[in-house]
């Protein structure tokens, strides 16, 4: 059994890599020409959706929460997931919660855990 205290130690946890990450990249990724920022145009503004779903959305799934937590690179995570299953869009609040979805459910896949 979970106990109280550790949910928001481990969503304050999860925001500061995902501050990071997206910090990171968009270094990174505005540090290049304008031809590759161009070419990044679409990874940008799905880091960008993604940053802005866990900055302000209060609610986000304890299940992604527990699946997340021994990751690094989350928003990445989240990309490579987005890449692999066409159908998967993050340009809206719903959009972006089936595709934390679809990570638990590959998060599963990998570890043989049930939720």
């Amino acid at each position: 059994m979970m106990k109280r205290y550790e949910i928001p130690e481990a969503e304050r946890e999860m925001a500061e890599k995902i501050k990071t990450e997206y910090r990171l990249f968009r270094y990174k990724t505005l540090s290049g020409t304008p031809k590759m920022v161009y070419g990044s145009c679409r990874r940008i503004c799905f880091y960008e959706s993604i940053k802005e779903y866990f900055l302000y959305n209060e609610q986000i799934s304890r299940d992604f929460i527990n699946a997340s937590r021994g990751c690094s690179k989350i928003i990445n995570e989240l990309w490579k997931i987005y890449l692999k299953y066409e159908y998967l869009k993050a340009d809206t609040w719903d959009e972006i919660e089936n595709l934390l979805r679809a990570y638990v459910d590959e998060h599963k896949k990998c570890t043989g855990k049930m939720a």
